[in-house]
């Protein structure tokens, strides 16, 4: 309705926001940055997201943040309020376990990760080692001797890690010296919102520096990749066309829909701001095109007086 022109929705009539809302039956959201930072919740937001379920809009909450699993999502979002179904989660943690579980994988996964994924494993029946049951790598020992890998292992996978080190790097990219071995990552968030302006890395600097180091690049599984949504596009749940992703990060939630057909509304309480999206109209790259949403809005909750 409004193709990649960033049209921000608070300068446009009743009637042309009632013509949008009837464009759209489904909807993905982000969350972190969209409908809470951290712990506390973005004003509105949750009542947005009721108000459109109630109005028949399926809910979808999709998400690259793997540190939880898909039932502790849930519980995190009944917590907070919401309405949810452990269906209506999709976490880069699950959709990359069950990426391996639909390739047939029947090795063992060197895992940098947390707990989140490692569950998301263990329910998918994988096998998975980290450098907490792996053999412990002293780096002068290495350079004389070389390294000792676990010859089972037949895929290394990069996740959120906070305890990430240089023996874990080390392993990863000699685990994938091997052009056998699958390299994957959850996804490549630099950085997560906060609301103190402060940074906190994402998944992507764990990536990058096996990257670096092994000269070999990540099969990444989450936004923007549509493998992200694959079971529901595979199985006909959704009509691209009739879908609308909400994010606040355009190389993530506003390249994920346009990868895969949907609409887009970018919200200014995380990541972006309309500023930046104003640079990119203007620019010649045809990859900058592609971050730019089709609608805007300072901040979910602004919806909330057109959907009373």
């Amino acid at each position: 309705m409004f193709k990649q022109t960033a049209t921000n929705l608070t300068t446009l009539p009743r009637q042309s926001i009632d013509a949008w809302i009837d464009s759209f039956d489904t909807v993905l959201s982000d969350c972190d940055g969209v409908q809470w930072i951290g712990r506390e919740l973005v004003a509105g937001s949750l009542e947005v997201t009721k108000r459109l379920q109630e109005l028949g809009k399926k809910v979808f909450f999709v998400t690259n943040m793997p540190v939880k699993t898909r039932a502790e999502l849930q519980a995190a979002g009944v917590d907070r309020g919401y309405e949810v179904e452990q269906e209506e989660i999709l976490s880069a943690s699950y959709v990359t376990a069950k990426y391996l579980h639909d390739l047939k994988f029947d090795k063992k996964v060197y895992l940098i990760g947390s707990r989140g994924i490692s569950q998301e494993f263990d329910h998918f029946g994988i096998s998975w080692i980290d450098s907490d049951c792996s053999e412990k790598v002293d780096v002068l020992d290495a350079v004389s001797n070389g390294i000792k890998l676990d010859s089972e292992v037949g895929a290394v996978v990069v996740s959120f890690d906070t305890n990430i080190n240089y023996s874990k790097i080390l392993l990863a990219a000699n685990y994938i010296k091997d052009p056998e071995c699958l390299f994957i990552g959850t996804s490549f968030d630099e950085a997560y919102p906060t609301n103190n302006g402060a940074i906190v890395p994402g998944t992507g600097p764990n990536i990058s520096a096996i990257e670096v180091a092994s000269g070999r690049k990540a099969t990444i599984i989450g936004k923007p990749n549509p493998n992200m949504c694959k079971s529901l596009l595979a199985g006909g749940k959704i009509n691209p066309e009739r879908t609308l992703m909400i994010g606040d990060s355009v190389k993530y939630d506003i390249l994920f829909g346009f990868n895969c057909g949907f609409q887009t509304l970018l919200v200014g309480t995380g990541v972006n701001k309309l500023e930046e999206v104003r640079k990119w109209q203007k620019s010649n790259i045809e990859d900058d095109k592609k971050l730019i949403p089709d609608t805007y809005l300072p901040a979910l909750g602004d919806l909330l007086p057109f959907l009373q």
